[in-house]
Order: C-alpha cells, then structure tokens, then sequence
C-alpha cells in the first residue's frame, strides 16, 4: 500500500495472508463459474448471486467479503465473529465449529456452501493486518482518513469487491464514496503501458526515487493497532463513522 501525492510517497506491505482471495476458507474459490460473488439480504434472508448464475461451488473473494459485512448487518454474528445461537437454523455445529449454510445440499453444485467461525477469523485477521498498516501510515504522517482525497483500490479482486460491506468489516476506513476508485489490475496494466512506452520507464524511476518504504517490523505501535482492528469493524468505532 501507498499513501503520498505528486512530490513524495510512503510504502508498506503488510501480511494479510490469502483468505481475502478465497484461500484458508473451507469453501473459498476463485472468481470463476459457479462462484458465489455477491451476498446481500433480502426479506429477512441471506441471499447470493453466483458467477454466470450457475450452481454455486463456493465463494470468491468478493462474496467472502459481503457475507461477513451481511452476517454481521443482520445480527448473526458478533462483533468478535462468533455466531449468535439460535439466530438462525441455517446455523449449524459441525465437529465443535459452527457455520452457516448459505447454499444446501441439493442447491449447492455438489457439497453444501457454508462459512464457519474459523473462516471468519482468518478474515477478520487478514482486513485487519490491512487496516492496521493503513493507520500506522496515516499516523506516521501526521494525517487522519478523512485528509485521503482519493482512495484507490486495486487488483482483479479489488474491482469487485462492495465498498459498504467492505467498510462495515473494518477492511477499508469510513470516507465519502465519490473519493474510492477501483483501477483494475494496475501490475499487469503498468506491464504494457511499460513494454509500449519508452517514457514511461523514466516515470517509473522517477517514483522509485520519490517513494519511501516504511517497515512495519520497526512499528512498535503496530501490533496494539492489529489488535484493535481483530473485531468487526474495529474497537475505534470513529473510523467508521466520517
């Protein structure tokens, strides 16, 4: 991640891991056929919308992302990702770990689709891995969320992703809408603007030597953020709220 303007800018990268991409989740899959992308409530029921309408297989990063911000919207879970018992009878507890089935047997393309309590924790501690870095930046600077004129999401993953249910996670801070812009793959659109553009390998070393990188391992104050960030959306409930 990135924070800066047009004469300096600071780097990090934090250790997120892969869960937002479908990965450490007992029915994640990528964005393909039959994945659940979209989860939303409609009528007092949880509801999804799978890739190309097809029998659902598991879910994409996109749908992790909204039947966590839905779950928890909806009541079904707590603000530390726990299932709230008898919530709902599409709660189960299988081998000591509770779920929720989203998609049957018989309407599911093969096993039932589901997200347990596991997964939710390897997702909560992934956005919040994420969110702590983003505040120690901004805290190094001197600045706060609301001073980011323009927040951009990238990455095939981040195109698709719903920026409310995102914010209700605690993956992204609180800020006006018109200010968050999805730009795509920009590794593999920098790639061939590279390979077509002689100019462009001057812009890139002049970044290079414009941009600091800023090691989390030296942040004392890092771990207590991640710690706080380990609810949903988080323990500073301001970052949330404008």
């Amino acid at each position: 991640m990135v924070i800066g303007h047009n004469e300096w800018l600071v780097a990090t990268s934090a250790s997120a891991g892969p869960a937002l991409e479908g990965a450490s989740v007992d029915c994640g899959m990528r964005a393909e056929r039959g994945a659940v992308e979209r989860v939303f409530a409609e009528e007092g029921a949880i509801r999804y919308r799978t890739i190309d309408d097809a029998p659902p297989k598991g879910i994409c990063g996109s749908g992790i992302i909204d039947f966590v911000g839905v779950l928890l919207r909806e009541g079904y879970i707590s603000r530390s990702g726990r299932f709230v018992p008898d919530r709902s009878p599409r709660i189960v507890e299988v081998d000591g770990v509770r779920r929720y089935i989203l998609a049957p047997e018989g309407e599911a393309a093969g096993r039932p689709v589901y997200i347990t309590e596991s997964d939710i924790e390897n997702i909560i501690t992934a956005k919040a891995a994420i969110f702590a870095a983003m505040k120690i930046l901004v805290r190094r600077l001197e600045l706060h969320f609301r001073d980011i004129q323009r927040f951009y999401i990238g990455g095939a993953f981040g195109r698709y992703i719903d920026v409310e249910n995102a914010i209700s996670i605690g993956l992204i801070p609180e800020i006006p809408r018109n200010r968050i812009q999805f730009v795509g793959n920009t590794s593999i659109q920098g790639a061939k603007i590279v390979a077509f553009y002689k100019e462009a390998l001057r812009k890139i070393e002049h970044i290079r030597e414009s941009t600091t990188y800023y090691d989390l391992m030296g942040a004392e104050d890092y771990i207590e953020e991640f710690r706080k960030a380990m609810f949903l959306p988080h323990t500073d409930i301001e970052d949330f709220h404008g």
